[in-house]
């Protein structure tokens, strides 16, 4: 009798599971009235509007030194989001750097997607660690839950703000894969970052710098009922945890004393002025969102005369997305997609489910690009006509549109455009224009059938499988 009821039980669960984890998230809301816009004028006009900076950090080891310098040039404030979090070596001695700071009266506010973002019930004991020093508060994002209908709801976002000085926003997730090749476990995930320096950080009247934008958006999310904010007490184990991260940074600084040295000078070097700058994210709620974001890009990339470019590490359409590249495939410009080859990205599922839409891709008439590798792109960019650049947590995807919370950082800049542009012709290098009647193409393809059967089979069995999730991919 009790097996009965517990298999009934179970049944209940899965079919709420299905209900509210995958049908719930499969009919999108619509934009409505009331949806915000962002007409960003000042993007165009080729006009001055913005006295601050824009630096692009594109290399796994420069996002590490970044980060670190940061952290380490904080005086009041550090304010830091991240869906993704390994704790591994790179990632202990970031979190050896914040508690430095926070022993030096820097007031830290992390906030970690519930699932994905380390600082949760997966690193339990870090968590804690972390969370009970006086100057340091982790707040969890949708944290796990027996309820089914919390299991997609996740937060994307991917930034620092340093004082009222430094915002670093971008793709990169947390860990050696993205920050430390020398450790990394597999494929290094290729991403970027931008840094904007405020130039107005002196003045606290002056609240141009969209700096300020993030902020507020970041404390809109901490308003949210699906944040937790639990203190936590330390335990046996916590002292000691802590002494381990802060050993851990030490000894990363005994080792390299060079990123260290007037970290604020080499914060500034290689930044290029900004003509304008805007702050574009959509809804915070853990439910089905409106798709702010995506619409935001696209009516911005109707506005490129000269060129477009794309880049995301996987490609998957919905209706809008494809009636729009399907527009822009049909004037005269200069139009290409940047993405990964299925044989190169480690997200079979992912890839898959851009296996599913790689025939409506190409047949918008952009140019279709995929990136054989050395390792994996992972970087979430878009530029217009060599001087608009968008750069952002953002995959061209459904589940970036309707599921989760995005982030895209607009920049108007010819010389960073072009910085980002040539980064990106450089891993064009090392990628085949999708034709049938191109050569290359056509032979890595049958190599690659050969020295990479079990990733071919693995995708092609498992695109039909995704294809009625492929908003939650």
């Amino acid at each position: 009798m009790l097996g009965t009821v517990l298999r009934y039980i179970l049944y209940i669960y899965l079919l709420l599971t299905a209900v509210f984890a995958w049908l719930y998230y499969l009919f999108p809301r619509v934009m409505g009235k009331s949806a915000p816009r962002y007409p960003m004028p000042d993007l165009y006009d080729g006009k001055k509007h913005c006295p601050d900076t824009v630096r692009l950090v594109e290399s796994p080891e420069e996002g590490l030194r970044v980060r670190l310098q940061l952290i380490a040039a904080a005086e009041d404030t550090l304010d830091m989001a991240y869906y993704g979090m390994d704790m591994d070596v790179s990632t202990r001695v970031l979190l050896g750097a914040m508690l430095e700071a926070a022993d030096r009266g820097v007031r830290i506010r992390y906030l970690a997607d519930g699932f994905n973002g380390g600082l949760n019930a997966f690193h339990a004991r870090y968590a804690r660690a972390m969370n009970a020093h006086p100057n340091i508060e982790v707040s969890v994002y949708n944290p796990i839950k027996p309820g089914p209908w919390s299991f997609n709801g996740r937060m994307h976002d991917k930034y620092i703000i340093a004082d009222n000085r430094f915002l670093l926003m971008g793709g990169r997730n947390l860990g050696d894969r993205f920050l430390d090749p020398e450790h990394a476990k597999g494929l290094v995930a290729l991403d970027r970052d931008v840094l904007v320096e405020n130039a107005s950080w002196e003045d606290p009247e002056d609240r141009h710098c969209v700096l300020y934008d993030v902020r507020a958006y970041r404390d809109s999310i901490l308003q949210r009922r699906c944040v937790s904010h639990a203190r936590q007490e330390d335990n046996d184990e916590s002292p000691a945890l802590r002494e381990e991260l802060k050993k851990a940074y030490a000894d990363y600084r005994q080792a390299h004393p060079e990123i260290f040295e007037d970290p604020i000078s080499q914060l500034k070097e290689n930044a290029d002025p900004a003509d304008a700058l805007y702050f574009i994210h959509g809804d915070t709620n853990p439910g089905p969102k409106r798709p702010i974001v995506q619409r935001a890009l696209f009516e911005a990339l109707d506005h490129a005369q000269i060129s477009v470019y794309f880049q995301s590490p996987y490609i998957m359409q919905d209706v809008y997305t494809f009636r729009h590249m399907r527009r822009l495939g049909k004037r005269e410009m200069d139009e290409r997609i940047l993405t990964n080859s299925m044989y190169a990205s480690p997200n079979a599922i992912a890839m898959a489910a851009s296996r599913i839409d790689r025939k409506a891709t190409r047949s918008s008439g952009i140019a279709l690009w995929e990136y054989t590798g050395p390792n994996a792109l992972h970087a979430k960019s878009y530029s217009i006509d060599h001087r608009i650049s968008f750069v952002g947590s953002y995959n061209l995807d459904p589940r970036g549109a309707w599921v989760e919370t995005e982030l895209l950082l607009a920049v108007a800049s010819p010389a960073f455009t072009e910085k980002l542009e040539n980064v990106q012709q450089g891993y064009l290098e090392h990628s085949l224009l999708v034709d049938r009647e191109n050569p290359d193409y056509r032979a890595y393809i049958r190599q690659c059938h050969h020295t990479k059967a079990k990733r071919r089979w693995t995708v092609t069995v498992l695109a039909p499988l995704v294809f009625l999730f492929k908003n939650l991919t």
